[in-house]
This record gives structure tokens, C-alpha cells and sequence, in this order.
């Protein structure tokens, strides 16, 4: 979008997503589920159950181009776990239901 938000969805096969952590110095990708929200938004859900050193979160195009500043993965380093219970993939849904 040129650097400007979308206010309605690209379609659900915009983005890809991937995310890997690195536990004692090991790289592991993680199942990750992208959800187009219709309304320009996404959301990612990935799980990981070990404290790890490093949480890396790529996200591309169609193209394979990648997606936000300096075009590259986003790198955060000793990321923090917590629970989250997330019952629906819809934030309205979750809304209503809590």
C-alpha cells in the first residue's frame, strides 16, 4: 500500500508469515496461523512452550519481499512467555463472549 494502512482486507494470501525461535542456540520454526480480519488487519497465532533466547517474525509479500523497516525479520531478543487464552479468532466474538 505504499506505506499507507489498509482499511480493507488484501486478500488472505497478502502476507506469509513465519516464526522461529532459538532455544540453546538452535533455530526452530513454529506452526503459525495467519488470520485476515477483513477489515485490513491480520493476526497471527503461534505457540512456543520453552523460555527461548530469541523470537524472529518474518513477514513477506507475495513477491517474497519483506514486510516493515529495513526489510528484514524482526528479531526480539529473550522474549517473555505468558498464557493467553484466546477462544475465538474473532476479536468481536472474543468481546461479547468476555
Amino acid at each position: 500500500a505504499q506505506g499507507r494502512n489498509f482499511t480493507h482486507s488484501p486478500g488472505s494470501d497478502a502476507f506469509s508469515v513465519k516464526v522461529f525461535v532459538i532455544v540453546n542456540g538452535k533455530a526452530q520454526m513454529l506452526k503459525t496461523e495467519l488470520n485476515d480480519r477483513g477489515d485490513g488487519s491480520f493476526q497471527v497465532f503461534f505457540h512456543y512452550g520453552l523460555q527461548p533466547e530469541k523470537l524472529i517474525i518474518e513477514v513477506r509479500t507475495k513477491d517474497g519481499s519483506f514486510v516493515g523497516k529495513g526489510n528484514k525479520a524482526r528479531v526480539i531478543k529473550h522474549p517473555e512467555v505468558e498464557q493467553c487464552y484466546c477462544p475465538t479468532k474473532h476479536s468481536d466474538a472474543w468481546k461479547e463472549a468476555y
